[in-house]
């Protein structure tokens, strides 16, 4: 999600009979009156592009993240399945090991794009969280590997890169297995931590980056369970991080909202979804408007619908308790 400097808010995901069927395509959907209505969605993007950069068309296309680099061009940076075809066997890509990172721009507010080109070509390489700036290592777009169940993050100046350039960038690898699909959160001050989706099924897990090094450090549990979900953080306006996720390690039958001081214990909970009332809710995705308050979509009822909700910070901390 994301919102323009005319305060239209702008939503894309990817929509298809099921991830990584090759009908998948990514739709975008826009609103002018901060979430109360919205657009019908429309389609931007289909299987069998050929980005630039890449060896073969797209067989299908996957998370969508939005980002505006600070020449003031937003960015959609998407996964794709990459085709890989075997004489006698055809294409042997059918799933997310296959995965690859492309990335379009807009010059106009998303509604039109420009040709992919490839950013990523790790191969099962995927987005998922929105990147963020950092004022001395640059643009951070945080990505995972499928099959290893790895995370890393790319550092660049995106304002830089010229249209239909494939951009170059610094790998900065996240230590450990079975943790993927990192979501950033940078303080006033620079510290720079990433949450992380746990394949185990246990809990959230955290990575600090080293200011010294600019390296992460070994992601540690936090006291927050998950069910194999993602998540999504941010600061709030009480200097604490804010993580919207699923609080169990069996489902993701209900979206809540948690609060922490020290980015590893989070005493403070809400819901924001409550158990069955949406069926299996999950993927929230948060910004922050120009008018200071949040919004949030999400997917309901098992992946066919996406649900929008703007809240602000009184709204926060009456939820919180606090």
């Amino acid at each position: 999600m994301h919102q323009s400097a005319s305060g239209q808010l702008l939503a894309c995901w990817y929509s298809g009979s099921h991830e990584a069927n090759p009908d998948v395509v990514i739709l975008c959907a826009t609103s002018g009156d901060a979430g109360t209505t919205w657009s019908a969605p429309r389609q931007v993007a289909g299987p069998g592009q050929t980005a630039i950069g890449a060896g073969a068309p797209n067989k299908t296309l996957g998370n969508v993240a939005l980002y505006e680099d600070t020449a003031g061009r937003l960015w959609m940076i998407h996964g794709v399945i990459q085709r890989w075809t075997i004489p006698l066997f055809g294409n042997i890509c059918r799933t997310w090991y296959c995965g690859r990172v492309d990335a379009r721009v807009s010059l106009d507010e998303g509604r039109t794009w420009s040709v992919p080109v490839r950013f990523d070509n790790h191969f099962g390489a995927l987005p998922r969280a929105k990147p963020l700036h950092h004022p001395t290592l640059g643009d951070l777009v945080p990505l995972y590997v499928e099959l290893p169940q790895t995370a890393h993050v790319r550092a660049l100046d995106l304002a830089t890169v010229a249209p239909g350039q494939v951009p170059a960038s610094r790998l900065m690898p996240i230590p450990g297995y079975g943790v993927i699909q990192p979501s950033l959160v940078l303080f006033p001050s620079g510290q720079l931590y990433a949450y992380l989706r746990d394949s185990r099924r246990i809990a959230i897990r955290v990575s600090f980056l080293d200011p010294a090094t600019a390296s992460w450090t070994q992601p540690v549990a936090t006291d927050l369970p998950n069910p194999d979900s993602g998540i999504d953080a941010f600061v709030d306006d009480a200097g604490e991080i804010v993580i919207i996720y699923n609080p169990s390690t069996e489902d993701r039958r209900t979206l809540a909202v948690a609060a922490s001081r020290d980015a590893v214990h989070f005493p403070r909970h809400c819901v924001l979804v409550s158990t069955d009332t949406e069926g299996d809710v999950a993927y929230p995705v948060v910004i922050r408007a120009r008018d200071l308050t949040w919004h949030v979509i999400y997917s309901a009822w098992s992946k066919t619908k996406i649900v929008h909700f703007r809240f602000d910070s009184a709204w926060l901390r009456r939820c919180l308790g606090s």
